[in-house]
This record gives C-alpha cells, sequence and structure tokens, in this order.
C-alpha cells in the first residue's frame, strides 16, 4: 500500500495555506480598495458641500442687504416692528457697505448703524421714513428697483441636495419669495409705462397708481420676511 511521506504531506499543507493567505491577500486588497474609494467619494462630497455652502452664505449676505433696502423703499410703509428688525439685521450682519449705495429715502440709517437704539429712535425712524412715503405718493413719484439674482446659487442648484434638511428647506424656501419679488418688481416698469400714456383715462391712471403702491407695499413686506429666513439661514 501507498503511504504519503510526511515531506510530501508538509508540502501539500504548505501549498494550501499560500493559496489561502493569497486570496485572503486578494480579498483584503479589495476590501481596502472598497474603503479607499468610499473615503474619497467622502472626503470629496464634504469638499463639495463646503465649497457651496460657503459660496451660497457668501452671496444670501449680499441678497440680504438688498432685500434690506426694499423693505424700507421710500414707497411702501413700515412698521415699527419693521424698523427694529430692519436696523438690527444692519448691525448684526455688518451690512452698512453694502447697503449704503442701495437705500434710497432713510438718511438716518448711517447715524442709526454706529449707536445703541433706544425705543424712541426706532419711532422716529418709522415715523420719518411714513411721511417721506407721503410726501412722494402727493408727487406721484416713482422709485425703480433691480431684480434680486442668485446666479452662483442658480448655477449651483443641484449642489442643494448636499446641504441638511433644514438648510434645504430654508434654501428653497427664500428662492420662491425672491421668484414673487422679482415677478412684483417687474409690475413697476410696466406701472411706469403706463403713467405716461396719454390714451389711459385718469380714472385708470389713478388705478395704475394704486397698484404701483401696492406693489411696492408687497415687496417691502416679502422683503421683510425673507430677510428673516436669510438670518435664520445664515445663523446656522
Amino acid at each position: 500500500m501507498y503511504s504519503q511521506s510526511p515531506i510530501s504531506g508538509e508540502v501539500e499543507k504548505n501549498n494550501w495555506v499560500n493559496i489561502l493567505f493569497s486570496r485572503f491577500d486578494i480579498l483584503l486588497g479589495f476590501v481596502l480598495g472598497l474603503l479607499s474609494t468610499s473615503f474619497i467619494d467622502y472626503r470629496r462630497r464634504k469638499r463639495k458641500t463646503q465649497e457651496f455652502r460657503e459660496g451660497m452664505r457668501s452671496e444670501l449676505k449680499k441678497v440680504l442687504a438688498v432685500l434690506s433696502s426694499l423693505v424700507t423703499n421710500p414707497d411702501s410703509n413700515i412698521t415699527r416692528d419693521k424698523a427694529i428688525s430692519w436696523l438690527t439685521l444692519i448691525k448684526e450682519f455688518d451690512l452698512l457697505k453694502e447697503l449704503a449705495p442701495l437705500v434710497v429715502g432713510s438718511p438716518e440709517y448711517k447715524k442709526f448703524s454706529k449707536k445703541d437704539l433706544s425705543e424712541a429712535d426706532f419711532d422716529n425712524f418709522t415715523a420719518r421714513h411714513n411721511e417721506r412715503k407721503i410726501a412722494r405718493e402727493k408727487n406721484d413719484s416713482v422709485q425703480f428697483m433691480k431684480n434680486i439674482n442668485c446666479n452662483f446659487i442658480q448655477n449651483n442648484i443641484s449642489s442643494i441636495s448636499l446641504l441638511d434638511k433644514t438648510e434645504k428647506s430654508l434654501i428653497f424656501a427664500i428662492l420662491r419669495r425672491l421668484d414673487a419679488i422679482n415677478e412684483q418688481i417687474s409690475y413697476l416698469y410696466f406701472f411706469f409705462e403706463k403713467s405716461y400714456d396719454a390714451t389711459i383715462r385718469d380714472e385708470n391712471h389713478k388705478r395704475l397708481r394704486t397698484n404701483y403702491l401696492n406693489s411696492c407695499q408687497l415687496i417691502s413686506d416679502w422683503s421683510y420676511e425673507t430677510t428673516k429666513e436669510i438670518a435664520h439661514l445664515l445663523r446656522q
């Protein structure tokens, strides 16, 4: 009878061990490759999210300044609460430089931004703004406003999916409000053109003026609400 020698048995055993180790190396390499790819994807996604978030926040701060000017557009009424919120945002987000060339008809904003405000300051600010609005209304003055652009966000709209649930909800709400504000701003040009149309009767001119003032008020009110949403997002 044939019997396997101890040496040949040991060689066969070593061969199996080598095979197992070689396959383990392949499996380990495969697992490490998957982990490496996942880690690289995670790092790439994290970097892209951070870049988008920084660009978004930078753009929204500029939009916040523009909206702050629209809150106090000279053909709208403002309440004391609006005045408090408006002046508080200027100080909290250091909007003075961005706001300076945008604000029309509110010469006291610069003075107020440099000191602590009293109850009387808010009352005076509100009263003066509304007095100027009444004076402009008597003169049939018209205030032109520019559409608000969010080019960075719009050009990277797919990147919103990278944000967390709260941020996504806020940014979509903000974009919807900005679309509504821009629509009202576009109406102002229509009202302006029609106000000089000699073929329109006086009573229709009055209706156009009323519609113009209503749009200005909506722009102020919606801008006010949007500033609060943007401020909430920037505080995240």
